[in-house]
C-alpha cells in the first residue's frame, strides 16, 4: 500500500491479490489521478471485476476521470449518481452510460450543458428533444449534427 501511495503505477507489478484490495485500488486512483490516461489505464488493466463492480472505488475513478465509467460493471453504468459524476467530470462519458441512463433527460442534460456534442449517445427521444436539443446546441454549434 506505501509503494502504491507513492507510485500509482506501481500497482503493475503488485501481485494480482492486491488488484482485489480495495484500499490499495483507492490509493492507485488517488496518486494518479491528475493523468487522465493513467487512470484509464489502470482502470483497463488492473482493476478487478469486484472492483469494477464497487461503487466507492468507481466514484473516485469517474470524478478524476468520467471515462472510466467504460471499464465499471454494467450494474454502475446504470446507477444515475455515478454516470452523473462521470458526465460531470467528461460529458462524453454519456456514451458508457446505460441504454436507461441515457434516455434520461436530468443526465442528459448534465451531459450537454458541459458538452452538446454528448447528444450523440442520447437516447433517440432525447435526440429529438426541443430543450436538450438547444441546450446541446447553444453549448456547440456542433451539436446540430446530432439533433433528430
Amino acid at each position: 500500500l506505501a509503494v502504491v501511495k507513492h507510485d500509482g503505477k506501481a500497482l503493475e507489478y503488485a501481485i494480482a491479490e492486491l488488484h482485489r484490495d480495495k484500499d490499495v485500488m483507492l490509493a492507485a486512483v488517488q496518486q494518479v489521478g491528475d493523468l487522465t490516461e493513467n487512470v484509464l489505464e489502470m482502470f483497463n488493466s488492473f482493476v478487478s471485476e469486484n472492483l469494477r463492480a464497487d461503487k466507492e472505488v468507481v466514484l473516485y475513478a469517474v470524478k478524476k476521470d468520467g471515462k472510466a465509467l467504460e471499464y465499471a460493471s454494467d450494474a454502475l453504468r446504470g446507477d444515475k449518481n455515478v454516470v452523473l459524476a462521470a458526465v460531470n467530470h467528461n460529458a462524453l462519458a454519456l456514451q458508457f452510460a446505460s441504454k436507461t441512463l441515457r434516455a434520461d433527460k436530468e443526465v442528459v442534460l448534465a451531459a450537454v450543458q458541459k458538452d452538446g456534442v454528448a447528444l450523440e449517445f442520447a437516447s433517440e427521444r432525447l435526440r429529438g428533444d426541443e430543450c436538450v436539443g438547444l441546450v446541446a446546441i447553444l453549448n456547440t454549434a456542433a451539436a446540430l449534427n446530432f439533433v433528430t
